[in-house]
């Protein structure tokens, strides 16, 4: 897999002023962003996005079609209304993440494969700290 498409989300998602918004508006500062899984060892470290490469499909020279995962992760001690609050966090945090890949597929010629995006919750077991994994596939 070439990082370079991972670099490219990376930037995408760290330059986006609605997910930047978001980000400062509950937590006041912007997530941190790694290539390769981190679970981050204390509260402060969170959010966070990790950029992980899961698999790639190559014909000849080309790196065509790419795995990606997405681990997006919070760290929320509350409950509002019997709803954890990092389980609504990073609900929202996803519906902005994929409304932005989904723009970031248009501008840069890469189209989703199969046309699923899988979003996996952590189920919270590790309460206050919370992720979700965003799954896709791109094809170049």
């Amino acid at each position: 897999m070439s990082i370079e498409v991972l670099k490219a989300i990376r930037t995408r998602l760290q330059t986006d002023p609605v997910l930047s918004d978001f980000w400062q508006a509950h937590y006041q500062k912007d997530a941190q962003h790694y290539i390769g899984y981190q679970r981050a060892p204390s509260a402060n470290d969170y959010p966070s996005i990790c950029y992980v490469p899961v698999s790639s499909a190559l014909e000849g020279d080309l790196h065509n079609e790419h795995r990606i995962s997405l681990v997006v992760a919070v760290h929320e001690p509350g409950l509002t209304d019997n709803v954890f609050d990092g389980m609504q966090r990073l609900s929202d945090a996803c519906d902005i993440i994929v409304g932005i890949l989904d723009v970031y597929e248009a501008e840069t010629g890469y189209s989703w494969i199969e046309g699923a995006v899988n979003v996996m919750s952590d189920l919270g077991v590790r309460h206050p700290f919370y992720e979700v994994e965003i799954q896709f596939t791109l094809k170049a």
